[in-house]
């Protein structure tokens, strides 16, 4: 019985965390910073992407074109020349 009382006052007089304690500061700044990571990729993806369809789009070459499976770089041929990526 002693020792389950003497127990129980060990843990009443710890102290209280601090705010440093609390909030675990490396650990979120960690975590905003690889956040920041994707989203910084996520933008450049887009915004190679968005620039690559106005490329297209500009020139004169319909998109269903670029992903065609044709390829016919004789422009003499019957359609003219084709360059399809797939």
């Amino acid at each position: 019985m002693t020792d389950l009382a003497l127990r129980a006052s060990a843990s009443a007089i710890t102290r209280p965390r601090t705010l440093g304690e609390r909030i675990d500061a490396p650990r979120r700044l960690t975590l905003l910073a690889a956040g920041l990571v994707v989203v910084v990729v996520a933008l450049l993806l887009a915004f190679i992407a968005w620039n690559g369809v106005q490329l297209f789009s500009h020139s004169g070459v319909p998109i269903p074109q670029v992903l065609s499976g044709t390829w016919r770089p004789d422009p003499t041929s019957e359609g003219g020349s084709s360059y399809g990526l797939l």
